[in-house]
């Protein structure tokens, strides 16, 4: 009877620990100390009762594996173990040469940041647990992340806590006297731009859960509908002379022929990006001819998706963003990948950029192309122009993109450019958690 018992154990063990690896996608050395739970309690259970718990024996088996248990970081750290996850963490970890002893409590409070963000299998653990949180109750271990349907991720739309407000669009819509903000803010660069002949565009990204909004949990579908961008949109409409490009209706018709975001990332794919490239391209051919003094080339046709070479990567990729904050881009979330790839050699070339361009929260890049469409340029943007970007600098005999963090307007770079048009992105999400500004030259009495 104790062999059968013991058999048993053991054939559930293994079925444990291959669920673990194949299933929840754990490491080895993860899943077998998973078995070894499993096959303690199995093989030592006693149905009588909980008064197992309190026999020596017991006590000594548990006060054993829990001395195990603090030992692995000690073995990890004497022999090199390491497990496969491995987080990609969008900061610098604390180092040990960062601690120094100015006084007690600062040396511990340095050496606190340092164990928590090094201490053995932490990464093992974190992918773990939120692997555990995902497989088993089906709910997001990262409240910036909400695990969509059929494998989409999406960005919540404010870095909030569930049920703080402004973690969902409608809880939280503009004020009056926000809306009024921007619009003031927005006024000033157009304006500024106007009296110098420099056309200004404003361009609104949408968010992936605008364009995709049936692949949201039911239950959080509602709370996405009356969105800050709506308001915005609308207001700018009525009470400002502020060229808007909204680039909504495009993708939505666009994703009817193709999917034009990332599954596991908050921006879109090149497909995507290709259509948003496009309606700028667009609007202004439309525009600078008719309503401004800016000379163009004349005829200009934005390329289509019918000039590329459109190649899907059958072989699923690491997953994006989104996924790499749950820890789980390598297992979980991964995705095919839509790449275009242009018939013919682009023309645009990456040049120096100024040194006094690059700023401390800003990154740029100019790339210039002699015989374009359009003439100099600035884009002040976010991460969605990552994509845009070798489509735009075809068309432009230069174009400084200034991608700034805090979506300052930066005045000095574009005096110094004299540049005849500016190209202002923002995606949907920033309207929730960031307000532009100006300098003190667009804002005085005499801008």
């Amino acid at each position: 009877m104790k062999y059968r018992k013991l058999v048993v154990t053991f054939l559930v063990t293994l079925i444990v620990f291959f669920a673990a690896v194949y299933y929840i996608h754990t490491n080895y050395l993860t899943a077998a100390l998973l078995s070894l739970v499993v096959f303690y309690f199995l093989y030592f259970l006693n149905p009588g009762g909980l008064m197992m718990f309190f026999k020596t024996r017991t006590i000594t088996n548990m006060s054993l594996v829990f001395i195990l248990c603090l030992c692995f970081p000690m073995a990890k750290n004497i022999f090199h173990i390491s497990g496969n996850p491995h987080l990609q963490e969008k900061r610098e970890l604390a180092q040990k040469n960062g601690i120094r002893f100015e006084s007690l409590t600062e040396y511990f409070r340095r050496y606190t940041d340092y164990y928590n963000d090094n201490f053995a299998f932490r990464d093992s653990l974190i992918y773990t647990g939120n692997l555990l949180k995902l497989k088993l109750f089906g709910v997001s271990p990262v409240p910036k992340v909400i695990v969509g349907k059929q494998g989409w991720l999406f960005q919540a739309r404010k870095n909030k806590d569930p049920g703080d407000a402004g973690y969902f669009p409608s809880i939280q819509p503009f004020t009056p006297v926000e809306l009024e903000e921007w619009r003031k803010t927005l006024e000033q660069r157009h304006q500024w731009l106007a009296r110098r002949g420099i056309y200004y565009l404003l361009i609104l990204a949408p968010d992936k859960s605008t364009i995709y909004p049936e692949f949201l949990p039911d239950s959080l579908r509602p709370f996405y509908r009356n969105s800050r961008l709506d308001q915005l949109v609308d207001y700018l409409e009525k009470h400002s002379t502020i060229p808007v490009l909204d680039l909504r209706k495009a993708l939505l018709a666009a994703k009817k022929e193709s999917v034009i975001y990332y599954k596991t990332d908050s921006h879109w794919n090149e497909y995507g990006a290709c259509i948003a490239y496009g309606e700028i391209i667009k609007h202004l051919a439309s525009v600078l001819e008719t309503k401004t003094k800016i000379k163009t080339s004349g005829k200009i046709q934005p390329m289509s998706v019918s000039d590329f070479r459109v190649r899907i990567k059958k072989r699923e990729q690491g997953g994006g963003n989104l996924a790499i904050m749950l820890a789980l881009q390598d297992t979980m979330f991964r995705e095919n990948r839509i790449k275009l790839r242009h018939r013919t050699p682009y023309r645009a070339r990456e040049v120096p950029v100024p040194g006094d361009y690059n700023l401390p929260s800003v990154k740029s890049a100019v790339t210039e192309r002699p015989d374009a469409d359009f003439p100099k340029t600035v884009m002040l943007h976010d991460s969605f122009a990552r994509k845009l970007k070798p489509f735009l600098s075809q068309h432009f005999s230069r174009i400084v993109y200034l991608r700034d963090w805090g979506f300052h307007f930066h005045a000095f770079i574009i005096e110094a450019e004299n540049p005849k048009i500016v190209l202002d992105e923002i995606a949907e999400h920033f309207l929730y958690n960031v307000q532009p500004s100006n300098p003190e030259e667009l804002r005085g009495p005499g801008a």
